[in-house]
């Protein structure tokens, strides 16, 4: 396996000094900062809020929510190295205790002693292994007329607008599948490939 390859494995699940420098591309990387800023702008924080975030990786949304209004930040990841990182970029969040980031899968959700008023998640979805079921557990955790925000930029080589399509038709499947009503697709021409994302109310 080249280095590259070994490279692009590492956004999956970080660990060690390649996982160490995948979680600086994940910071720095352009097109990740603007989905990510996008992606909690349309959350439509009120001060206050409670999110949950799955997949935070170096936490750069939950950065963003915090400074965004949110009064409570929680978050899982799969990679121990992730919420060490995320934990270090929001330490005066975790000393305040508005940050609570556990390591752990989507498949066996902790118990984070709350109901959320908003749920995020970006590029991550593709990983899990029965997303209907993620989201099914997702919208017991959300608050009456909660949100739930997926968002999706394609990586796969030769990406195109199609692919981004492709996976907002399917993230509205699941949503459906899993009791959401109220669904609504927003598709943003980022670089280097337009990005979707998918909102759900929970009504």
């Amino acid at each position: 396996m080249n280095l590259r390859r070994t490279l692009v494995q590492q956004f999956k699940q970080p660990q060690g000094l390649l996982g160490s420098l995948a979680g600086w591309v994940m910071t720095h990387r352009p097109s990740n900062r603007e989905r990510n800023r996008l992606g909690v702008l349309g959350l439509e924080l009120f001060e206050g809020a409670t999110v949950l975030e799955l997949g935070f990786g170096p936490g750069l949304a939950v950065e963003m929510a915090l400074n965004g209004g949110a009064g409570k930040v929680a978050g899982l990841d799969h990679s121990s190295l992730m919420v060490k990182q995320a934990q270090r970029r929001n330490h005066k969040a975790q000393a305040q205790g508005r940050l609570d980031l556990r390591l752990g899968e989507v498949g066996r959700l902790p118990d984070f002693g709350c109901k959320f008023d908003r749920i995020y998640s970006a590029n991550v979805v593709m990983f899990w292994p029965d997303p209907v079921q993620v989201f099914r557990d997702l919208k017991a955790l959300l608050q009456p007329e909660g949100r739930i925000l997926t968002a999706l930029m394609p990586r796969n080589p030769k990406a195109t607008d199609l692919d981004t399509a492709a996976w907002g038709e399917r993230i509205v499947a699941w949503y459906q599948q899993a009791g959401f009503v109220r669904v609504q697709v927003q598709t943003l021409p980022l670089q280097p490939v337009a990005t979707v994302y998918v909102t759900a109310w929970n009504y």
